[in-house]
């Protein structure tokens, strides 16, 4: 369900490989649900979703565990397949 003030994080850990995916309201993010109208929440939007791309800004693995970056997939509000709903979520999954 679509929560403000609560996000959603699953790990799993599968053969060696672990996968993080992180849902949270738009609102939560970037303070508004609605598409960006003007530049302020165009620079808003883009900064979320260059923090969610981000993956050492948001979690870090111990050396020991000797994790290397596999790659990120960002669903951004109003330009991908969210586009058009009441609510905005962002989803991010890094591997």
């Amino acid at each position: 369900a679509h929560v403000h003030g609560l996000a959603d994080l699953d790990v799993a850990l599968d053969r060696g490989r672990l996968s993080v995916a992180l849902t949270v309201p738009a609102a939560d993010v970037v303070g508004f649900e609605h598409a960006p109208r003007n530049d302020a929440q165009r620079a808003a939007v883009a900064e979320a979703e260059r923090l969610l791309r981000g993956h050492a800004e948001l979690f870090a693995m111990p050396p020991a565990a000797r994790c290397r970056f596999l790659s990120a997939e960002v669903d951004v509000p109003w330009t991908g397949p969210a586009a058009g709903g009441e609510h905005a979520d962002f989803w991010a999954r890094w591997e």
